[in-house]
């Protein structure tokens, strides 16, 4: 049987993340659009996998209702899976750092899925076309393979490890080796986090 993925759509996940991130997934999974109204529905088994994308991670907490954050939390305990990309990481981790120049905006209004503290953007970026926000193509190395693969970022994080936790580091930034996607358990079930936009695909277009 096909796997389901469970892509959120609503603000503040930004229309632009959701697009790609449907068209990167249905490759391997069936992908339904939800929003908040309709996770409480939603007929969710270890099978299925539920996904955040990319937005505005400090609305994330404000968006997803306390009954649905539970939901999400037991069906990810009870052996499901989730991924979360950009303000998606963001939100799944315990808490976040948000820097803003030497100003940083903390917050433990999360989802709390994942054994990390995600802290971003990434700072003194070799070039960048939106200053301050840092939205560029960048590399990461593949922590097996040391392949190195172009990737889309868009203000994207790093992942510092909670003490005592059985995180893994998939891939790393090339430009200062800290943890660009991670991977680890909650409970039954596991968790994948992507600070770079993984699901477009631009290896086509940077040599």
């Amino acid at each position: 049987m096909r796997k389901t993925a469970y892509l959120f759509e609503e603000e503040p996940a930004s229309k632009k993340a959701v697009s790609f991130a449907k068209h990167f997934f249905q490759k391997f999974w069936k992908v339904v659009l939800v929003k908040n109204k309709d996770i409480q529905k939603l007929k969710l088994s270890k099978n299925d996998i539920f996904i955040f994308p990319g937005g505005n991670s400090a609305h994330y907490g404000e968006s997803i209702s306390q009954k649905n954050k539970l939901l999400i939390k037991n069906f990810i305990r009870n052996g499901g899976s989730i991924i979360g990309i950009c303000a998606g990481a963001y939100y799944l981790a315990e808490s976040f750092n948000w820097h803003s120049g030497s100003w940083v905006e903390k917050s433990t209004d999360n989802l709390q899925i994942a054994q990390v503290e995600a802290e971003g953007p990434l700072q003194n970026l070799p070039f960048t076309d939106v200053p301050g926000e840092g939205t560029l193509c960048l590399k990461i190395i593949d922590e097996e393979s040391k392949e190195k693969k172009w990737v889309y970022y868009y203000a994207g994080n790093w992942f510092n490890f909670v003490p005592s936790s059985s995180v893994k580091t998939i891939a790393r930034y090339e430009v200062n080796g800290l943890p660009a996607i991670v991977e680890g358990n909650y409970g039954n079930g596991s968790y994948w986090l992507s600070g770079p936009h993984i699901e477009w695909d631009i290896s086509d277009t940077y040599e």
